[in-house]
């Protein structure tokens, strides 16, 4: 049975676990324990990470994707990894396990169906997550740096009508690099002056990801 949102939406069986959530509002907190999962069914969520580096968005989930699938698995709960809040109005499903213990046993194909799109979420983060690693291990500061903007933006980011908007891009990039707060905004200024970035509102929005990696070449090898 191939995984879908319009059929979920019509079970009379999941309608008592339906939750709408408003524009801002925490769907739950990093370091939380809990021992649900959220099925999203309408709007955008932003996954947020806290540091001393500050709070970045490093990715956005919608319509389709399953948050805190690791909740289900432990007796006690799992301690949340990162927070979760609403960008826009969200209607989500919450399951816990003992929920999805007592629909098994009327409906075990709508379970397996639900657990086959968890491994499918888990298996997009561990790519991602894989794909930073190799980013990150890169000996050249400035191929890294451009790296981790078309990163946040590919995971991060929303679409405009002249780019990739990226939240928090100023927390993501000190929060992977570990960057001095001048030479990052000294990297961003350039990528600006070069036209592959522009800023609105303290935002940044990738608009020529061309340009964004030629700024990658260091300047002696220009």
């Amino acid at each position: 049975m191939a995984f879908s949102l319009d059929m979920l939406s019509k079970k009379e069986s999941l309608l008592p676990f339906r939750k709408q959530f408003g524009p801002g509002e925490v769907i739950f907190h990093q370091g939380q324990v809990g021992n649900t999962l959220f099925i999203l069914l309408k709007g955008r969520v932003h996954l947020l990470l806290d540091s001393n580096t500050g709070e970045h968005v490093f990715s956005v989930a919608s319509a389709g994707d399953i948050l805190g699938e690791k909740a289900i698995l432990q007796e006690k709960g799992h301690q949340r990894l990162f927070s979760a809040q609403a960008v826009e109005p969200v209607i989500a499903f919450e399951i816990s396990a003992w929920d999805l213990g007592q629909l098994q046993r009327t409906e075990p194909d709508l379970i397996l169906d639900i657990l086959k799109r968890s491994f499918e979420v888990s298996a997009k983060r561990l790519e991602q997550a894989n794909y930073l690693a190799r980013v990150l291990r890169g000996t050249d500061s400035r191929r890294r740096f451009c790296e981790c903007i078309v990163y946040a933006a590919h995971t991060a980011g929303s679409p405009t009508t002249n780019g990739i908007k990226i939240p928090k891009l100023k927390e993501a990039l000190s929060y992977f690099l570990d960057l001095d707060p001048l030479k990052r905004d000294l990297f961003l200024n350039e990528l600006i002056d070069s036209g592959a970035l522009e800023v609105h509102d303290q935002t940044y929005v990738l608009v020529n990801q061309q340009k964004l990696m030629a700024g990658c070449i260091p300047k002696e090898g220009r």
